[in-house]
């Protein structure tokens, strides 16, 4: 991990998948990049995705590596049609605009100090995630 920035080395998207896909067959995935590609600051971190086939019994797994993994920011899990694991003020900012996600987004990344202390927990959170994985879990991403 880049200390300066909160950056993971390699590619963040990829692991996540690869993480998530592990609790059952995705058929939604999204993870920002660390980076805006253009702007090249860093974003807001959070994973989102939907399960093929969910399962009750996985929120609570999320739910509690949401709320234990995390050092430097308070975070959040959604289970609705997509589950998402993000930053509760990402969550609060979402409200606040309507639902309107990219709009806290835009406000939020605005906030460095804030994007790269939620980038460094991102990592944290994936980490422990992988610690719960199922034995013999599924691995194929549809």
């Amino acid at each position: 991990m880049n200390r300066e920035t909160g950056e993971a080395s390699g590619d963040r998207s990829l692991h996540a998948k690869d993480v998530l896909s592990r609790f059952g067959f995705l058929s939604w995935f999204r993870c920002p990049l660390e980076r805006h590609p253009q702007l090249g600051i860093v974003q807001v971190s959070h994973v989102g995705w939907r399960f093929s086939a969910p399962r009750d019994d996985l929120k609570k797994v999320f739910e509690e590596v949401a709320n234990a993994a995390p050092r430097h920011v308070e975070w959040t899990f959604k289970a609705q049609k997509n589950w998402l694991i993000l930053p509760l003020l990402l969550s609060e900012e979402t409200h606040r605009n309507g639902g309107d996600f990219g709009a806290a987004q835009s406000l939020l990344v605005e906030d460095q100090d804030f994007c790269i202390a939620a980038s460094k927990d991102l990592d944290l959170i994936l980490a422990a995630l992988e610690l719960k994985v199922p034995v013999n879990g599924p691995r194929h991403v549809e």
